[in-house]
């Protein structure tokens, strides 16, 4: 099964309204509200989740928040294919350190590419000025500070409607 390691990231007013915004733009496919999440790490295809829930569970880390806020794209302003929200904290740093480092006795390699991101939609063409000017205009918004009491280990299936998420198991953090 395709699994993934992230933090469930709740919407608020001001998220649910930038996905709107985004939405009508017709080349544009928004993130489903309950699929929002600050991916800790990829992990393709995996024979035995429940291991690695094992693992993660070992790990000891303290509760925290992030910062929510401005907008960017992956991967460049000259060829954009995903819109973000900026995740902000030092402790989001640290709790994927500890996610690599556990990782590791399974056999998975350090992933040093990380920047922390809210993803909100993938375009399927080059964008014209209407994505830009909201990139812009919203680019330094900010949308919510969100306390991080534990992370996920979760399967996704990817279907035509877009992918669905189903949460394997919780790791709480202390």
């Amino acid at each position: 099964m395709r699994c993934f390691i992230g933090i469930r990231v709740e919407p608020n007013k001001e998220i649910l309204q930038e996905l709107d915004k985004l939405g009508r733009l017709e080349y544009v496919k928004t993130v489903k509200p309950e699929n929002l999440q600050v991916d800790l790490r990829f992990l393709g295809e995996v024979d035995d989740p429940d291991r690695i829930l094992t693992v993660l569970q070992g790990i000891r880390f303290k509760k925290f928040s992030m910062t929510i806020k401005g907008l960017g794209v992956f991967p460049g302003h000259g060829f954009i294919r995903v819109v973000w929200a900026g995740v902000e904290s030092q402790d989001v740093y640290g709790l994927k350190k500890e996610v690599d480092s556990a990782l590791q006795e399974l056999g998975y390699p350090p992933d040093n590419r990380f920047v922390p991101h809210l993803t909100l939609c993938r375009v399927k063409r080059k964008p014209d000025e209407r994505l830009r000017t909201i990139i812009r205009e919203d680019g330094q918004k900010f949308f919510k500070v969100q306390p991080v009491e534990e992370f996920r280990l979760y399967q996704s299936v990817l279907k035509r409607e877009g992918p669905e998420y189903t949460v394997i198991g919780r790791v709480n953090l202390e």
